[in-house]
Parts: C-alpha cells; structure tokens; sequence
C-alpha cells in the first residue's frame, strides 16, 4: 500500500495495474557501473525511470524509491518534482522544518519482510504491503511489476563488493561488510528468480543491463542502446499536427457561418 498525506487526512494511491504495461521499466541503482552510462538518456518514450537511493542525483527518474532513512540522501531531493517514496515510519520525519509528508509528490509505503521464494505470494497477495528482502532494489523490483511492467532493466546493480558506489565514497568496515551481506543475498534472490523459473510464469523479462554485473553470471544481458533501439521500432511517428478545426468539422462550420455574417454586415455597410 502506498499513501500520501493531503493536508488533513492519508490517503491511497492506487498504483497497481492488472494489464501488461507496453514498453520498459529501467531500475537505477548507485552501482560503480553507472558512472559510465548516459544519465541524461535515461528517460524517453517508451520507458520508465525508476532510480533508488543514491542514483539520484546523477539520475533524474520518474519515480524515486529510497526506503533509508532520508539523511542518507541528498538534501535537494525533497525539492524535486518527480514522484518519491519512503517507508511510512518517517513520514512525520523533520526536514528543514517541514514534515517528509507535506512536500509535494512524497508518498509513503508499507512493506513487509519476506523470504525471497515467497516474493510472488507477498507481491500478489492482499495489496496491503510490499515484499521487501533487505534491499530497496528487490522493493523496485515489486513496484515495477504492479505497475505492470514485464520488461524490466537493471542498470547500477554490480553487486561489486570491492567497489560499492558509482561516486566512489569512502565507507566505514562495518558499513562495507552491511554491502557485502545485502549484495550476496540479494544476488541469492535474482538467481532464484531466474533458476526457479518464477520470473517466466508471470512473463517477466528481467535483463541486467550493466556490463560488469555479477548478475550476468545468469541473468541475460541487454545493452541500453539495444533497448532504445528496440523501442524505437514500437513507437509510433509524431504524425502530421492538425487544428481542432481540421478535427472537428462542426467548429470549422460554425466558424465559417460567423465569417459569412460578418462579411454580409460588412457588405451592408
């Protein structure tokens, strides 16, 4: 269940779609790799942005997920148009003296711990909470697919214990072995994924989209330019642009008929 405040009450926000979303949904996470792609052609026609964390704000998504605590994030994001969502437990959280839920476009979510074989069970369950195993990118996996999306790309998702972040930043020893944890089980999780054919039984097409992933071990591997390529071929020519008259033949009458009185006005004159 996702939520936002509106200014007197919470409400829901009915997200899911039980139909097959037509194009891509592109998880964005802050993995060494995505220093090397392309940001800024992330978003376009035909494909959904979702970066988590600390993708932003090299990546500018169309919806951002970052289930931490908000501190560790960057402080402009709560000043962004684009849709976010944290974990309902800061809602009330403090932010420039604001509350987390009265900025604008800020929603919160439920989510519920699981194991990862019971992922599809959680997911598809009574909707009340999202599956959530240790790692916000199994959280955007699930949101992506109730958004109804089957063709679902990770960028940034290296699972690169040596190298953690695309920034480069200096962790802690205790913050670097927490990484090595969530990467390995949450690795653990793909492979049961793609090895239990679970993904094919809702026909999810799941690519890694990172060259040096350790996820292409077993999970195919899909380059972006192939992507934008692909949906290029689906995506439909601007057409031809019309005026409403040329549209609806009634207005252009109705134009024409108060022409033709003022022009006899005139011709009386």
């Amino acid at each position: 269940m996702i939520r936002y405040f509106d200014g007197i009450s919470w409400r829901i926000v009915p997200i899911r779609r039980d139909f097959k979303q037509r194009g891509a949904a592109i998880i964005a996470c802050p993995g060494p790799s995505l220093q090397k792609i392309d940001t800024s052609s992330l978003r376009g026609p035909g494909r959904t942005v979702i970066g988590i964390n600390t993708s932003y704000p090299k990546v500018i998504p169309d919806y951002w997920i970052g289930l931490d605590n908000p501190l560790c994030y960057d402080r402009k994001l709560l000043f962004e148009p684009f849709n976010k969502i944290f974990r309902v437990q800061y809602a009330d959280t403090d932010w420039y003296n604001i509350k987390l839920h009265s900025y604008y476009n800020t929603y919160f979510t439920e989510t519920v711990n699981i194991k990862y074989d019971q992922f599809y069970a959680v997911l598809n369950k009574e909707r009340l909470a999202y599956p959530w195993i240790n790692n916000t990118i199994t959280y955007a996996l699930g949101f992506a697919l109730s958004l109804g999306f089957r063709e679902i790309y990770l960028i940034g998702a290296d699972f690169d214990k040596k190298l953690n972040y695309f920034d480069n930043r200096i962790l802690s020893k205790e913050a670097k072995k927490w990484n090595t944890n969530a990467y390995k089980y949450t690795k653990e999780f793909f492979k049961y994924l793609i090895y239990s054919g679970q993904n094919q039984k809702i026909g999810l097409n799941l690519y890694s989209a990172s060259p040096i992933s350790k996820l292409n071990e077993f999970m195919p591997y899909k380059s972006l330019d192939s992507l934008y390529k692909e949906i290029e071929q689906t995506l439909p020519s601007p057409g031809e642009l019309k005026h409403c008259t040329e549209i609806h033949p009634r207005e252009k009458q109705k134009k024409k008929k108060e022409q033709d009185k003022s022009k006899k006005k005139l011709d009386k004159v």
